[in-house]
């Protein structure tokens, strides 16, 4: 009984397993959009267009002596505005609707991975992002992590209703 019980899970395991390749090997992927900037959260937005919570590049500023740093391996942190909020159109097009937001990094012995605007949502027609790349300890003093309220004049408002810069008109082709 146990034998039979035995051949018949190694059976359903290699259906499983030649079910599987024959669906990975028939997708078709194509690039849709392409120069974005360690993307992260995406989300279709009220006007149809695919609006991108890219981390950015991170940079070379370092708070290491004005604050509490982030211990070694993974700090200290360092960073620079580089995240941005992108929408790309439905040809593919990336147009940036909010920029010079905080990125950081880690330290070169972690990898320098990158943190910066981590997600995007919309309440109705107001667009809101998460900020996960700030802060002192981050290498970016006088910055904090929490949530922005973009405008549609491309400024946006931080939890403190301070006025930030406008964002970029740029407009970069897709793929």
């Amino acid at each position: 009984m146990r034998s039979q019980l035995r051949g018949r899970f190694y059976f359903c395991v290699l259906l499983m397993f030649l079910i599987a390749t024959s669906l990975l090997t028939s997708a078709q992927v194509t690039v849709f959009a392409t120069g974005l900037n360690n993307p992260r959260g995406i989300k279709f937005g009220p006007d149809g267009f695919l609006y991108v919570a890219e981390g950015g590049l991170g940079g070379s500023r370092s708070t290491v002596g004005q604050c509490d740093q982030v211990i070694e391996p993974v700090g200290p942190y360092t960073g620079d505005f580089t995240a941005r909020i992108s929408k790309i159109s439905p040809s593919g097009t990336r147009l940036t609707v909010a920029e010079h937001l905080p990125s950081s990094q880690t330290s070169p012995a972690l990898g320098s991975l990158i943190s910066g605007v981590a997600d995007v949502a919309f309440v109705g027609n107001t667009l809101y992002a998460l900020l996960a790349g700030a802060g002192c300890s981050h290498g970016l003093a006088g910055t904090t992590n929490g949530v922005i309220k973009v405008n549609s004049d491309r400024t946006y408002l931080n939890r403190r209703s301070q006025r930030l810069p406008k964002g970029s008109s740029r407009q970069e082709p897709g793929a």
